[in-house]
């Protein structure tokens, strides 16, 4: 009964009489329905106002707490995700994706979901302090003032083995073969807010990556990043504008330093979020990989489709490049290609604590300028390179405790160019645990 009587107060600010002035027929009814009890038919009404057009964050409201009241989670959940953006109902929207984590048995999410209720509610609000009662019933380790530092981190550590670490074409050359070896993994980032929130604030974020082979020690590769990203909310849209910086190890030698202005958007267009990016980067690399050093543009949209059984992403980037490129004697290679890559990502929820990723990505790279390559025999190939690059991967993920996960995940790569050098494929299996902050 405890469950029942905090879903009541956000349920009475939903029935407030100023809420129902205006609507149409199908949504009093709606109202009547649900203030009798009789939440199959309040449900029924309030989809009709649905079909009829229409369309705020009030009826979606009302549509996920009957969806919740008959027990329908994966339907309530879906509505009450489409305005979690919104500034007045989004903390409410919040709360009760929290009390429909609980029913679940997922108290993960649970946990999340009261924190951002509580983040985006006004202080001294009914939703604050319901927030930060479930907190601490949820977590009595946790100080809820956690809540008020607004941070986050995750902490990932694998293991795993790749069948062609040097990316190498399988061309019958004597000289250069694929090679497999075996590698460790390890991934953390930590975002911070300095001031205000995500609503309207200044956000300190960086992380690290580090991937290290046994033998192939050549290939291993490092980054560190760090930046500073400026929140603001717009009526419907969440924007960001930051700038970050980053450096990369290969092996043991310093690689380069990436400087990047990010612009990026984001809102509901129900039933779908969009995600909009643009990353301009400058690229400057040590002197023998100097044919790498330029400027890179990289332009995203995004579509994000909740789903009953999961989530769906599917995206579109757009990426430019003018770099130095290479010449050796009478031989010169582009590096500056004009990149058009699609993907979907898809997450399907198999129990509350298992999640399974599907992930596919199809990228064509165009080269801007002749290659010239010379040939073993003598003979010159003079070609606009041309690749056409596929990634597939599967993951699965288990946490088995609060705060800690288990997974697995297996990656095929396949990079098709009309350079043979260029050419390879490869397959990826790695086993890891990650600790979420």
């Amino acid at each position: 009964m405890k469950l029942l009587r905090l879903w009541l107060i956000p349920i009475l600010i939903m029935l407030s009489p100023q809420s129902i002035a205006g609507v149409d027929d199908s949504y009093r009814a709606g109202i009547q329905a649900f203030r009798a009890g009789d939440y199959e038919t309040a449900l029924q009404h309030f989809m009709a106002a649905e079909e009829a057009g229409m369309d705020n964050p009030r009826l979606y409201f009302n549509l996920g707490s009957t969806s919740y009241k008959l027990g329908r989670y994966n339907q309530s959940r879906e509505y009450f995700s489409r305005i979690v953006d919104d500034p007045k109902w989004g903390a409410l929207a919040h709360y009760n994706l929290g009390l429909i984590a609980e029913n679940i048995e997922d108290q993960r999410s649970a946990v999340h979901h009261y924190t951002q209720a509580y983040r985006v509610s006004t202080p001294g609000s009914k939703v604050r302090e319901l927030a930060v009662l479930k907190i601490k019933e949820l977590r009595p380790d946790r100080d809820v003032s956690v809540t008020t530092r607004k941070w986050q981190g995750l902490l990932s550590a694998a293991v795993g083995y790749d069948d062609n670490a040097n990316l190498t074409s399988d061309t019958g050359d004597d000289r250069i073969s694929e090679e497999g070896d075996a590698f460790t993994e390890l991934f953390g980032f930590a975002n911070y807010y300095l001031k205000g929130d995500f609503r309207d604030g200044y956000r300190l974020n960086g992380g690290f990556y580090t991937r290290q082979y046994f033998d192939e020690s050549e290939f291993s590769f490092s980054t560190l990043f760090l930046g500073l990203t400026r929140d603001k909310q717009w009526d419907t849209w969440h924007t960001q504008v930051g700038v970050l910086v980053n450096g990369s190890v290969l092996e043991d030698d310093y690689f380069g330093t990436t400087g990047t202005l990010r612009l990026a958007a984001r809102r509901n267009f129900d039933p779908f979020r969009l995600r909009l990016q643009n990353d301009l980067s400058g690229i400057e690399t040590r002197d023998s990989f100097d044919f790498l050093s330029g400027v890179r543009n990289q332009t995203t949209v995004e579509l994000l489709r909740p789903l009953d059984i999961g989530k769906v992403r599917v995206g579109y980037q757009l990426e430019l490049n003018d770099r130095n490129d290479q010449s050796i004697g009478n031989e010169f290679f582009s590096y500056s290609p004009i990149r058009n890559k699609i993907y979907v990502d898809f997450d399907y929820f198999v129990a509350p604590k298992w999640i399974l990723n599907l992930r596919g990505e199809y990228r064509k790279s165009l080269y801007q300028d002749d290659n010239r390559q010379i040939n073993a025999d003598g003979t010159v190939i003079t070609d606009e390179r041309d690749d056409d690059y596929i990634s597939v991967s599967l993951r699965a993920e288990y946490e088995f405790v609060r705060d800690w996960a288990a997974f697995g995940e297996y990656r095929y790569t396949d990079n098709d160019s009309n350079f043979d050098r260029f050419s390879y494929e490869s397959n990826q299996i790695m086993f890891g645990l990650s600790r979420s902050f």
